[in-house]
């Protein structure tokens, strides 16, 4: 997300003069009933999300809210916003730039990653059957002797894996179930994970150039992962704060939730 935020704005400060910044509005403003009532849908989902709610029923929500405003504000019809929840928005303004911008979305847009993830699972199923897991298991719990060089070993595998194969949804279905029991070992919540995985996986992975997210954003909006990275500040300050967590124990919980370095000696 961080990586379509950084190169959508790249492209719009280099690619699109004022004149086009007013046309689009322009033609935003006469297609579409553009009332601050819209704003509704994502600023419930943030709320519910800051409140610790279940995921998929707080997305849920948003969804419905959608659905609503634009029956009830946009004027569509049922039939039409269905429709759109399947195959994405589908109109012309007669203006290419935004139909590029609002054609988009829908179910169907969303099979190719799901196929990956079908594919991850099996490819994880594959190597748990052969004990490939095991075996790296067996590795990192040999040389990892403490908390700091667990975290380090699992810092480091998952950077590394996630920048060869490009696709974080495949390394978070290998590294997951390998590490998730040294943690449980060790006494140390599996948020230190997820947030790990998180830094060096899914913030990380659109300045790696080979990976589908940044081949998605170079195909999209024609911007190399090299043009927007200084624009993307996220993407290679969630590694370098992780390895600070490391280091110093700062932000790393143990299982009970209380942060390492306040726990007594």
């Amino acid at each position: 997300m961080s990586g379509n935020f950084a190169g959508t704005l790249y492209y719009f400060r280099t690619a699109v003069s004022r004149g086009r910044y007013n046309q689009i509005l322009d033609t935003l403003s006469s297609h579409f009933n553009l009332n601050p009532i819209l704003l509704l849908p994502p600023l419930v989902v943030l709320v519910l999300i800051f409140l610790r709610k279940p995921t998929i029923p707080v997305f849920g929500i948003g969804i419905v809210l959608a659905m609503i405003l634009a029956v009830a504000v946009q004027g569509r019809s049922i039939s039409e916003v269905l429709s759109a929840l399947a195959n994405g928005m589908q109109t012309s303004t007669g203006v290419e730039l935004v139909d590029s911008m609002i054609n988009r979305g829908g179910l169907t847009s969303m099979m190719s990653s799901v196929a990956l993830i079908i594919g991850a699972a099996v490819f994880s199923s594959g190597l748990k059957t052969t004990k490939v897991f095991d075996f790296l298991l067996n590795t990192i719990t040999k040389y990892a002797k403490g908390r700091r060089s667990l975290l380090a070993f699992s810092y480091i595998l998952h950077l590394v894996l996630a920048s060869l194969t490009g696709v974080y949804l495949v390394t978070f279905s290998i590294v997951g179930p390998i590490l998730g029991p040294l943690f449980d070992k060790y006494d140390l919540h599996r948020k230190n994970l997820s947030r790990m995985l998180e830094d060096t996986g899914t913030a990380f992975s659109p300045i790696v150039p080979w990976s589908n997210i940044s081949i998605f954003i170079l195909g999209t909006l024609g911007v190399s992962s090299f043009d927007y990275v200084l624009y993307a500040p996220i993407t290679y300050l969630g590694v370098v704060f992780a390895a600070i967590y490391i280091m110093t124990g700062f932000g790393i919980f143990n299982s009970k939730g209380v942060m390492v370095i306040k726990e007594k000696k």
